[in-house]
């Protein structure tokens, strides 16, 4: 197995995205289509100065986005990169509650935000 050398002339990060198909309740624009046209422009930044582009994590704001529509703009606008576009996976990407070690008393539950903490599974 052969990994693929990236000549760059730096890294562009990128993190939270959080694209939905559905806007939070006090957003009045077309959410999907603000969140894609900021990747965009990310994928438009990384073209002119031969960045690669890396996503951190939380790409949709929830493990299941429902929009094909969505997902196909979004794997379009990505493909537009002029190099590979790398990804983590956030604590969104999973609907698999994992125990949470930071606070034993509520296990299952992020310390910081009290949410059920997860597991990501890309």
């Amino acid at each position: 197995m052969s990994i693929e050398t990236i000549v760059a002339s730096g890294i562009l990060f990128a993190g939270d995205l959080h694209l939905s198909s559905r806007a939070p309740s006090r957003r009045c624009d077309d959410y999907a289509s603000a969140g894609l046209e900021k990747v965009r422009q990310l994928v438009e930044i990384a073209n002119a100065n031969q960045f690669v582009l890396v996503l951190l994590g939380d790409v949709f704001h929830s493990p299941i986005e429902r929009s094909e529509a969505l997902k196909t703009r979004l794997l379009r606008t990505l493909g537009d990169c002029w190099t590979t576009v790398l990804c983590n996976v956030g604590n969104h990407a999973s609907a698999t509650p994992i125990p949470c070690r930071s606070s034993p008393s509520r296990a299952g539950r992020c310390a910081p935000c009290g949410k059920a903490a997860r597991l990501s599974r890309w």
